[in-house]
């Protein structure tokens, strides 16, 4: 079966939408399948077990269309469902963010909401979550996200001498602010947790401000972006995962 992914942030980049769009990808290929990722990242197309194509034009994205047999979208596009209009195919949508969250707080934004939410209808939807599900008011199926099983697994020989990691895209609704501020309560009380906040994003130098002005700096690490083996080594060094998104 020949599938059309388009997944509108992918490697290089780096986030959830990203690794979920690669394990979905090369999954398929696993499976027997022809894959082809269409995405608006710039970046490499050698190198992956499936064809890319970055920023198709609109004839190519036509002619893609017209070849898949299924179109999968990870996170609801209108720039790439117009075609679909034109060349009816199985359409498969995969939601992992809310259509109501400030469009200034993430990047590939729920604009036009109500349009999108309208679109959706096209095809089939699934969500990472039943709280999406509900959020979106359409019918569908949850799948859970996915992770790298070869790469996240426990590493007995490696000392967890770090107490809290997170790890996530630096944009608001992630909810590394949140940490923070719950790290300086803590540490207020006596209990001064040695924290790493794993990522990169456009709220990086707010958060750094943020530790600083609750007087916590000391305890927080910000190495920037970790992936694969080398993120699983470093998480393997806490005692706590903390997700306050």
């Amino acid at each position: 079966m020949y599938i059309l992914l388009t997944s509108y942030q992918f490697h290089p980049s780096i986030g959830g939408l990203e690794s979920a769009s690669m394990l979905l990808a090369s999954g398929l290929v696993e499976r027997g399948h022809d894959v082809t990722v269409v995405t608006d990242t710039p970046g490499p197309i050698e190198g992956y077990p499936f064809h890319i194509v970055r920023r198709p034009r609109p004839m190519q994205m036509l002619r893609l269309v017209r070849a898949a047999d299924v179109v999968w979208q990870n996170q609801v596009s209108l720039r790439r469902l117009w075609v679909l209009l034109l060349v009816p195919r199985p359409l498969i949508i995969m939601h992992h963010v809310s259509f109501r969250w400030p469009e200034k707080d993430i990047e590939i934004g729920p604009r036009f909401g109500l349009l999108k939410r309208l679109a959706c209808r096209m095809g089939r939807n699934v969500f990472v979550s039943s709280v999406l599900r509900e959020d979106a008011r359409l019918p569908g199926i949850v799948i859970p996200n996915s992770y790298d099983e070869k790469n996240f697994r426990i590493i007995p020989e490696i000392e967890r001498d770090r107490d809290v990691a997170f790890l996530g895209r630096f944009v608001r609704f992630k909810g590394a602010d949140i940490l923070i501020d719950a790290l300086a309560q803590l540490s207020k009380r006596g209990l001064r947790l040695r924290t790493t906040i794993i990522g990169i994003g456009p709220e990086e130098e707010a958060l750094k401000a943020r530790a600083a002005a609750t007087s916590v700096a000391d305890l927080i690490d910000f190495p920037g972006p970790a992936r694969e083996e080398a993120l699983a080594r470093l998480l393997n060094r806490h005692r706590i995962l903390v997700v306050p998104s």
